[in-house]
């Protein structure tokens, strides 16, 4: 990967408009070919509409697998979880 590239992901400021949600899609997106179902994931950020409340990302990855929850107000608003095969 090249690195420029992660810190711009990692640098990026939070979302408040459903715009700056696009425009962040659109930086993650040059990795869509290296994360399986990269759509799936990204699906619920594209539904999301009430940028006044802050939102949470808990994960949490294992040498077996992957698990992301979106929250907002403590309650989750998407999950996805991925088995890693080796």
């Amino acid at each position: 990967m090249d690195p420029s590239k992660v810190r711009a992901v990692l640098e990026w400021p939070i979302p408040t408009s459903t715009k700056d949600i696009r425009k962040f899609l659109c930086l993650t997106g040059y990795y869509r070919r290296f994360i399986r179902d990269y759509g799936k994931m990204t699906q619920p950020l594209t539904a999301l509409s009430d940028f006044t409340q802050e939102f949470v990302i808990e994960w949490d990855v294992s040498g077996q697998g992957i698990g992301v929850i979106l929250m907002q107000n403590q309650q989750p608003i998407a999950y996805f979880s991925k088995a890693l095969s080796l």
